[in-house]
């Protein structure tokens, strides 16, 4: 399984890296950098998948900034008719189209990413191409928390009051962190505690 998650959308990345304790995130957005620790009590896996599909609003913005574009070249071309077949005017007309192409692709693209929401929401790019790694590294990170979790609190403290601990495994449970077989252990262990204590 998948120990770390790289992802790359144009000059912004995330980086995702599972440790037995924690998980590591870094995003990188234009002009922005933020790196944070989250432990596995915060991380929760109620998956929901969010998306930006085609903006209109942007669409016609771009479409005007076009129309003055070409409106101005038109112009251009009336009043200096003789140079509408010279080098340069052929060269700016390219470059004023691919202006406003490369936009129009990146609005035309859809947008999905897919945000596990907890105390502190984990956020992937969600595209075609990252679904299957993506659902691999999430794979991991559960494998990841069960291991914490029983670790953690699977173990009974004699320094500790024993309802409390019952109480807290029980919660694990019922919030579907631990399995059944392990609260069936701990009752267990609780069970020949108490019949020794007596």
């Amino acid at each position: 399984m998948p120990n770390q998650l790289y992802q790359t959308k144009g000059r912004d990345y995330r980086k995702f890296r599972i440790t037995p304790e924690a998980l590591l995130v870094e995003h990188k957005s234009i002009g922005r950098f933020d790196g944070y620790k989250l432990t596995w009590e915060e991380v929760d896996f109620d998956a929901v998948v969010r998306g930006r599909a085609f903006d209109v609003r942007k669409m016609i913005l771009l479409g005007s900034v076009l129309l003055n574009t070409i409106f101005a070249f038109w112009v251009v071309w009336l009043l200096w008719e003789g140079i509408r077949d010279t080098w340069w005017f052929i060269i700016a007309a390219v470059l004023a189209a691919g202006a406003f192409v490369v936009p129009v692709l990146r609005l035309a693209k859809q947008e999905r990413n897919l945000v596990l929401y907890g105390e502190a929401n984990v956020t992937f790019y969600y595209r075609p191409t990252d679904e299957e790694a993506v659902d691999a590294f999430i794979k991991s990170m559960k494998a990841a928390r069960n291991k914490y979790l029983r670790e953690r609190f699977l173990q009974l403290d004699e320094l500790l009051p024993l309802d409390d601990q019952v109480k807290m495994v029980q919660q694990l449970y019922l919030n579907k962190m631990i399995s059944r077989e392990d609260l069936a252990s701990v009752m267990e262990e609780v069970k020949m505690r108490r019949l020794f204590e007596e």
